[in-house]
């Protein structure tokens, strides 16, 4: 699509034969005399061009999503309060997170101000945003795929967002599902950072005992549990989500490193365990990768399209 400021006008190609241009106008509703069809610059690439206005119904949809692509886009860049601390990271001075330790005791037994990245506190306000509630999305449904370096605290950043929602709602449930050996390093640096009431299911733990302890969640918990654990048990979490006699359910899920459950030796493609986990009805769906396409990038897109509950 070509948009030129002077003259306000739409250009584009829809293929090589005239009929696609006449298919063009009809799908899109153009009325006649609004477009006009050029096969003769480029008989291989047919083009309608028509005034901006000609689009109708559709320029208001495309405003009201810039809109909002303005609002998420102001979140991710704000650099309002943000300070140099001594290692050189650009810090944000006095963001308050509920449940969150001011200070924190450091590996030499040191006390230390926690200070929030910047791009942590513009992810979780952006996050906050992509989950408000509204009249075209009551529950407030929704989330968001965080893709910052390693080492950017993306891991801080979920559970700064659990955090909010817990203060918002003392029953919020939240589950964090990560790959084998990291469920403990995640559950050290939660404590080590929070008063969140945090609850882990270690790696390896029997079958039988991880559906016991899931079936009894405790509301404004957060539980930690492994990839291939939570996939295992995938039978009793759709249960939990969809029975609403079991009064079980979690409000959010934070999937690290999603990319991990893709199926080996395809392309790709979500095998059967990610299935699983992705399929689950959470109202707040968080994915947490540094790479989110190794193969593909359509692999980046299904991620989204997970994300966004669809």
């Amino acid at each position: 699509k070509l948009r030129t400021a002077t003259d306000d006008v739409v250009t584009v190609n829809v293929g090589s034969d005239p009929k696609d241009a006449e298919a063009f106008a009809s799908r899109m509703g153009l009325r006649e005399g609004k477009y006009i069809i050029d096969n003769m610059s480029d008989p291989d690439n047919v083009s309608v061009s028509m005034n901006y206005s000609a689009l109708g119904r559709l320029i208001t949809s495309e405003k009201d999503m810039q809109a909002k692509h303005d609002i998420y886009e102001n979140l991710k860049t704000d650099m309002a309060g943000v300070v140099e601390d001594d290692n050189g990271n650009m810090v944000v001075d006095n963001y308050d997170v509920p449940g969150w330790k001011k200070t924190f005791i450091d590996e030499s037994g040191t006390e230390r101000d926690y200070n929030w990245r910047v791009e942590q506190r513009n992810d979780i306000n952006w996050l906050r945003e992509a989950t408000q509630k509204t009249a075209e999305n009551p529950d407030g449904r929704g989330g968001g795929l965080i893709t910052r370096v390693v080492g950017a605290g993306k891991t801080n950043t979920s559970l700064g967002f659990f955090a909010h929602q817990l203060a918002e709602n003392p029953d919020y449930k939240g589950l964090v599902v990560v790959p084998r050996g990291r469920a403990q390093q995640w559950h050290d640096e939660a404590k080590k950072f929070s008063d969140l009431n945090i609850e882990l299911i270690p790696d390896t733990t029997a079958k039988d005992t991880v559906e016991e302890l899931l079936a009894n969640t405790k509301p404004g918990t957060i539980y930690l549990m492994g990839h291939r654990e939570a996939a295992r048990s995938h039978a009793l979490l759709e249960a939990m989500q969809t029975n609403s006699e079991m009064k079980a359910s979690f409000d959010g899920l934070v999937i690290d490193e999603p990319q991990e459950l893709q199926a080996r030796g395809q392309s790709g493609n979500i095998g059967a365990m990610g299935k699983r986990l992705m399929k689950l009805p959470m109202r707040h769906r968080v994915g947490l990768t540094a790479t989110p396409a190794r193969k593909n990038p359509l692999e980046a897109y299904d991620l989204i399209k997970w994300t966004q509950g669809s």
